[in-house]
């Protein structure tokens, strides 16, 4: 069991005490004055349409024989599965997917429904999550506050759910026998010292390599929530995802390299395949599933990971590409008035380990993205980025 008594996890506000939901929306549009609450409005908008659509596309995609008859039996055998987060972006397609596949499953979320499939309740809250868990045989650790939060949640917050609710979700695991899925992040890796580096060469990360203390509370939380995960009694898998959220061509923390004002959703999410950026949330969910169906059956308790969850830069292995490709590629960016990203292209994530430890093969990355466009498929997804 993890100490329950760290010191940077005590809470000083009362809703925290009391495990009040610390994630209502509202915030968001309190902290400006009238014009600027419309504009957010104006925007989420825009984000939860994209979002539906891409989780629509992921659940119309994966199927029982795109999973595979293997993974389907692990999978069975993993649940019934808690989703943690389950009202959030990855969450929601987690549970959606899991459902459709006929994976018995149930959902926790401040924000959802308080039924016996999908309860409201707080991950900082350790009895919550107990209660949440009776019955499961695995849990998938989804709940977090992310990165596009930091300016609108304190320190005590990200602590209370990043820290307090992954502490208590492998404490609830290991008591139950359960097995764990950790959904990290690959922005723990992108430290001032990487950033810096970054403006001048262009940076090949491994999930192997430290590269010193995040920049944010965002990445602290979860590189400590990393070692937790380590230090628990359970069998967990730690999942560091890369971007993969609807909405990123809209985040105002911009890379200069590949992205910019003026670039679509699409030419902002291809560019950022190319460098290993990013994923779809098609692929996110898959390697969730492919990551508990490894630890589920595993009889010994093992620590897996941690894991870049991220398409595959073909500029890692370039040499096998041949001169035709990189015309191709060129003739899909002038056909959609793209812009390539900027040089020094600043970071590449290296995941070709991960196709390997978890037996997964992205479906969307830069090479798909110009072989679909070649040959006339899935055009108005590659062009609103959909995926």
């Amino acid at each position: 069991m993890l100490d329950s008594s760290v010191a940077s996890m005590d809470s000083t506000e009362p809703g925290e005490q009391q495990g009040m939901a610390i994630g209502v929306p509202i915030r968001y549009f309190l902290l400006g004055d009238e014009e600027r609450a419309q504009k957010q409005l104006a925007l989420a908008k825009e984000r939860h349409w994209l979002g539906s659509t891409c989780i629509a596309s992921a659940m119309k995609r994966l199927s029982r024989a795109v999973v595979g008859e293997e993974l389907y039996q692990q999978l069975q055998t993993a649940a019934p599965v808690l989703v943690t987060g389950s009202c959030g972006y990855l969450g929601s397609a987690l549970l959606a997917i899991l459902r459709d596949l006929g994976i018995k499953a149930r959902g926790l979320d401040l924000m959802a429904p308080d039924t016996v499939e999908n309860m409201a309740g707080d991950v900082g809250m350790e009895q919550v999550v107990q209660r949440a868990a009776e019955g499961c045989r695995s849990v998938i650790h989804a709940a977090a506050l992310h990165a596009p939060n930091l300016d609108f949640y304190t320190e005590a917050d990200y602590k209370h759910v990043n820290l307090g609710g992954t502490r208590h979700v492998l404490n609830v695991a290991t008591a139950m026998g359960l097995s764990c899925v950790f959904s990290s992040t690959t922005s723990l890796m992108n430290t001032q010292k990487v950033k810096e580096r970054s403006k001048s060469s262009t940076l090949v990360l491994k999930a192997s390599e430290d590269y010193g203390t995040p920049r944010n509370i965002y990445g602290v939380t979860k590189k400590k929530a990393e070692q937790y995960c380590v230090d628990s009694g359970c069998s967990v898998a730690i999942l560091r995802c890369s971007r993969f959220f609807a909405e990123d061509a809209y985040d105002t923390s911009m890379d200069p390299a590949t992205r910019g004002a003026t670039l679509s959703n699409g030419n902002v999410k291809a560019n950022e395949l190319l460098c290993g950026l990013r994923a779809s949330l098609e692929d996110m969910v898959m390697a969730h599933l492919a990551a508990l169906g490894r630890i589920a059956t595993d009889d010994e308790r093992r620590v897996l990971g941690p894991f870049i969850i991220s398409a595959c830069s073909p500029l890692l292995d370039h040499e096998d590409l041949d001169s035709q490709f990189f015309e191709s590629a060129k003739s899909m960016y002038r056909a959609l008035d793209w812009k390539f990203p900027q040089k020094p292209l600043g970071r590449i994530l290296d995941s070709r380990d991960t196709w390997q430890r978890l037996n997964w093969q992205p479906r969307w990355d830069f090479l798909s993205l110009v072989r679909d466009f070649t040959g006339g498929a899935n055009l108005d997804i590659i062009k609103d980025g959909s995926y």
